[in-house]
């Protein structure tokens, strides 16, 4: 039962009150302008080893998801000027062999304060 008014008064007055809200179902944008460090696709072992930056820009206030096949996943917040970085370190990526490379997908979710979350974007 959603709402009940209180029993009338000994006096026999009663009260009501109405209240009215607006459900958020509106997803924010995608995560734009995504710029892994090194400005290309690749990871060297050395940059596994050494840890990698992705950055974006967002809705401000949204949470930010950063997930890789095969490594970890980050998180952040987009700053009240739409940008946000995550840092992947040590252990965090897929290790190639040494002295290999991969290329390896990262893939960003902002979800909003009412829960709502984003398409997919991907860096390659």
């Amino acid at each position: 039962m959603c709402c009940q008014s209180p029993p009338p008064t000994p006096e026999g007055n009663t009260a009501t009150s109405k209240a009215e809200f607006t459900l958020d179902k509106t997803p924010p944008a995608p995560a734009a302008n995504l710029k892994l460090e090194g400005n290309d696709t690749t990871i060297t072992s050395l940059e596994a080893k050494n840890g990698v930056s992705l950055s974006g820009t967002g809705e401000a206030g949204t949470k930010v998801t950063v997930s890789i096949s095969g490594g970890k996943t980050q998180t952040a917040t987009v700053g009240a000027n739409g940008g946000w970085k995550v840092e992947f370190r040590e252990g965090d990526l897929p290790m190639p062999g040494r002295g290999n490379s991969t290329n390896t997908a990262f893939n960003v979710v902002l979800q909003d304060k009412a829960g709502n979350d984003s398409a997919v974007a991907t860096q390659n």
